[in-house]
């Protein structure tokens, strides 16, 4: 499947400039909201009113009527029109989370858009627009806490990660007093789930290959190459991810030739990289026979399956991250959400 939904996972850590402490959400957010002045007096001030303010001042940043753009891509918050329904922006107080769907995608490449049943009818897309699809995110911001988990829904072919980082790393600070950093994340809660059942996936070799003959039609003489080969297992009975040293070891040996003299061991390839998975892919480290855990999990694999047009339907895409926010932080969420603003 091309165009499958995924969901990662990140975390976005505070600190303090100067010396590079960690700062809580609690200390951030009363610095960036002015003390909460406008609530009345600090005694009298609710988590409640807390993340009101958090997400009246989230959606105020990026619903300004124009996409937050880099060089490539775009993205704001998604509306629900006539053709399809999304989440608005919504909190939950007890878990203190808040959350929403995105609208985003490239910008800046000239395409045309044609009909099926009419090759002459052509409508120009320029470089003022941009193609977009609906992304989901939720972002947990524990008030007593340094850091928040982070999760954006992309695709398998799409996605706006990249710039919704950035714009969450921009979000998530105060003057020269307090910085955000953001970087991948699996939950040690997670790791021993998927790594107990895995299976091997498949080993791909990797190595630049200079080559000097089968070149004679061209002028130049001598090319580099990059040449990967890619063992997949594609069998019913999968074998468990503690077997793939031994798949290596039997790979290891074989010849691929490309010329008659010129001919090269699999095993002696530069490169060489395992994956194993369980729901999620896994890169397994043949040398130290160790697993590095990729913090993405295919929505497809969890019971989400895109309905007609590859949508998502993401009152379910949300009720997934609750749950498995809750494994993360074990936190009950007794549904606490407020109407949308």
């Amino acid at each position: 499947m091309s165009f499958e939904p995924k969901l990662e996972i990140y975390k976005l850590c505070l600190l303090k400039k100067e010396d590079g402490k960690h700062e809580t959400f609690r200390g951030l957010f009363r610095k960036k909201f002015g003390g909460y002045r406008h609530l009345g007096p600090a005694e009298e001030i609710t988590l409640e009113n807390i993340f009101d303010t958090f997400l009246q001042d989230f959606v105020k940043t990026l619903d300004t009527g124009k996409y937050k753009q880099n060089k490539k891509k775009a993205f704001t918050l998604a509306k629900s029109n006539s053709h399809v329904s999304v989440l608005s922006p919504m909190r939950s107080v007890q878990s203190q989370f808040i959350y929403g769907t995105l609208d985003g995608g490239k910008h800046n490449q000239k395409r045309k858009l044609g009909k099926l049943d009419n090759t002459d009818d052509h409508t120009p897309i320029t470089n003022t627009n941009i193609v977009s699809d609906l992304f989901y995110f939720l972002i947990h911001t524990p008030l007593n806490s340094s850091d928040a988990i982070v999760f954006i829904q992309s695709y398998s072919e799409t996605g706006i990660s990249d710039i919704f980082k950035n714009f969450l790393e921009d979000y998530f600070k105060y003057q020269n007093e307090i910085k955000s950093q953001i970087s991948s994340w699996l939950p040690p809660a997670l790791e021993e789930k998927y790594r107990k059942g895995a299976t091997f996936k498949s080993i791909k070799f990797t190595t630049p290959w200079r080559v000097q003959s089968g070149f004679e039609e061209l002028d130049q003489k001598t090319y580099d190459l990059v040449v990967k080969v890619e063992i997949e297992d594609r069998s019913q009975k999968k074998l468990p991810y503690e077997k793939t040293k031994n798949v290596f070891n039997s790979l290891k040996n074989a010849v691929l030739k490309m010329t008659e003299r010129e001919t090269r061991l699999l095993g002696n390839f530069g490169e060489k990289e395992a994956k194993i998975t369980n729901g999620v892919d896994m890169i397994y480290d043949i040398d130290t026979e160790t697993v590095d855990l990729k913090p993405v999990i295919k929505l497809r694999e969890q019971g989400i399956i895109p309905k007609e047009g590859d949508i998502l339907d993401f009152k379910e895409v949300h009720a997934y991250c609750k749950g498995l926010l809750n494994q993360i932080t074990e936190i009950e969420d007794p549904n606490n959400d407020i109407e949308e603003l």
